[in-house]
């Protein structure tokens, strides 16, 4: 009978001591799922805040206008705007 007792007992401690090992291991392998997710989070955020100045220097009225200059697109002149009725408006260089 102290045989069987010693048995379960024995049978409980190596159970218990497997069910641990498997949920600190489970934790780990979450821990570093979540430290990886927060580096590629980090890296997302400092992506967007580079595409984000990119995008307010591309958006600068100047820097539209040099690169048009930089490929022909409008002559050096500037243009000036003449209204001749209310509902139009026309264009010369001056």
């Amino acid at each position: 009978m102290k045989v069987i007792v010693r048995a379960i007992i024995i049978a409980i401690i190596v159970a218990s001591g497997l069910l641990y090992f498997h949920t600190v291991t489970s934790l780990s392998k979450s821990g570093e799922t979540i430290a990886g997710l927060k580096q590629d989070t980090a890296d997302l955020e400092r992506d967007n805040s580079k595409f984000i100045m990119d995008l307010s220097r591309e958006i600068n009225l100047n820097e539209i206008e040099q690169k048009a200059l930089e490929r022909g697109l409008i002559a050096e002149a500037r243009f000036v705007y003449i209204a001749q009725k209310p509902s139009s408006l026309a264009v010369s260089k001056r």
